[in-house]
């Protein structure tokens, strides 16, 4: 097939995945849990009238907070959007369900919880053995809490918006091996306090 047979077909392709797939892109900065819900009713509606597909790409995607993950998540999980996320931040952390921490944290002795919420929200409740350094003290005292660089760390806090920012954060300061469980509030295991 010559040169211009193949630009043929290839833009024949490109105008029927065009009628198949539709195409919403947002920003992570700028779009807030009411704009995600919005394309995914409109996923869904395109789905039911004309069978059409859609890709919800979102940029900056490691910008997302637990709210705007929450959004999202049901309708990637049940088909109703496929998920392409963009970044220019190293995906160097990894967000984990509670479940997943738990059964982390009963495998492996070295694991190490960090608790990055207040003094007084540590002393009020905590999952038992975590490891206090609140969000703000981070980047000057972590080198004297968490010296290990290369050890495993779980962080969580109340709701997720600070371990995920403490977590991003000591993947800037070289630690290695960081997932973000969110919040305590989703934790459906024994706490102390």
């Amino acid at each position: 097939m010559g040169p211009s047979r193949k630009r043929e077909n290839d833009a024949g392709l490109c105008g029927r995945i065009r009628d198949q797939i539709h195409f919403s892109p947002v920003s992570a900065v700028n779009a807030g849990v009411a704009d995600l819900r919005k394309v995914v009713e409109e996923a869904r509606e395109r789905r039911g009238m004309q069978g059409q597909r859609t890709i919800l790409f979102i940029d900056e995607i490691h910008r997302f907070n637990k709210a705007q993950q929450d959004a999202i998540l049901p309708h990637v999980e049940d088909g109703t959007i496929t998920l392409i996320g963009a970044t220019t931040e190293n995906p160097s952390f990894e967000v984990i369900s509670a479940t997943e921490a738990k059964t982390m944290l009963d495998n492996d002795d070295s694991i190490i919880l960090l608790d990055v919420r207040t003094q007084s929200e540590y002393d009020t409740e905590h999952i038992a053995g975590a490891t206090l350094l609140p969000l703000d003290q981070i980047s000057a005292n972590a080198s004297d809490v968490i010296p290990d660089k290369n050890a495993t760390y779980i962080v969580y806090c109340r709701s997720g918006n600070r371990s995920n920012q403490a977590s991003q954060i000591l993947v800037d300061l070289g630690y290695s091996s960081i997932y973000d469980m969110g919040g305590i509030i989703n934790w459906p295991y024994d706490t102390v306090g």
